[in-house]
């Protein structure tokens, strides 16, 4: 995924922390924003009763032409989950921008 400059992140946990430091905060905040597009994606293929359940491993071979079979009737049959806007690199820009900012105390 490197490759076509796309990179694997997971939200930070607390562990034994109170709370995440103004980066993880920024970082896990971020990682939300973008994580839904992630998880209507699971969803939708999820619709389908076969990848709904658990997968036998006797299954498994048939598994990728499966796959590619049931996001091929999701694109034709099922509207996209969003659209481009103008907006939306305008929208990018500041949330890598406020990524970098510390969080204000919820005090001040």
């Amino acid at each position: 995924m490197q490759v076509i400059g796309l990179g694997v992140a997971m939200p930070s946990f607390l562990d034994s922390k109170n709370q995440f430091s103004a980066k993880e905060a920024n970082q896990s905040g971020c990682i939300t924003k973008v994580r839904w597009v992630v998880e209507t994606a699971n969803r939708r293929i999820k619709q389908f009763k076969y990848f709904a359940n658990t997968i036998q491993n006797s299954s498994l071979i048939y598994l990728e032409s499966d796959l590619s079979i049931v996001c091929a009737l999701i694109n034709r049959y099922q509207p996209p989950m969003a659209t481009s806007k103008p907006e939306d690199s305008e929208v990018g820009q500041k949330i890598m921008k406020l990524l970098h900012q510390k969080k204000n105390s919820a005090g001040k």
